[in-house]
């Protein structure tokens, strides 16, 4: 595998991670919602599980525990920071909501879609652009899995068998 390539799913992937913590002990705070900390519990041994997988795999590529490391830094990165941090966290829960309030939906839709207690609507910027950044950064990282996967998939091998002569 593209190593230049892994890291940049990496460095993308932690720096979700580390946007979701920040936004969420900020919002934990403004609202007065402890609730929001718990993420934490979540992002920081994601960005362990990465970084140890990601190391165990450069020093063993070929062997079983480097395929299996492999495995988890991609489990990781893209179940949890790609997809659950990313694509539902930051683009349902911050970039759907922003352009539904902003494009003037009406409340009773915003309410349907966010009636949590802990969902707020936008008022506070500093919340709603560490949200929104969560995408942006989940979707750098998605272009660069996208990558990896196209340049080692089996089934692009057999669609294209003469560019991997």
């Amino acid at each position: 595998m593209n190593i230049s390539i892994l890291k940049k799913i990496h460095y993308a992937s932690i720096a979700v991670l580390l946007m979701t913590i920040v936004h969420h002990i900020y919002g934990g705070i403004i609202y007065n919602t402890p609730e929001r900390f718990d993420v934490v519990f979540i992002a920081a041994p994601a960005i362990v599980i990465q970084t140890i997988a990601l190391v165990v795999y450069k020093n063993n590529p070929k062997a079983t525990v480097g395929k299996i490391a492999s495995g988890f830094f991609f489990l990781s990165s893209i179940g949890i920071s790609i997809m659950l941090f990313g694509i539902v966290e930051g683009g349902y829960n911050h970039l759907v909501k922003m352009v539904l309030y902003f494009g003037g939906a009406s409340t009773a839709l915003l309410d349907r879609l966010y009636s949590s207690p802990i969902y707020v609507m936008p008022n506070d910027y500093i919340f709603e652009i560490t949200g929104v950044a969560q995408f942006f950064i989940g979707v750098y990282a998605a272009y660069y899995a996208a990558l990896l996967w196209r340049e080692t998939s089996v089934w692009r091998r057999k669609i294209y068998p003469l560019e991997n002569l």
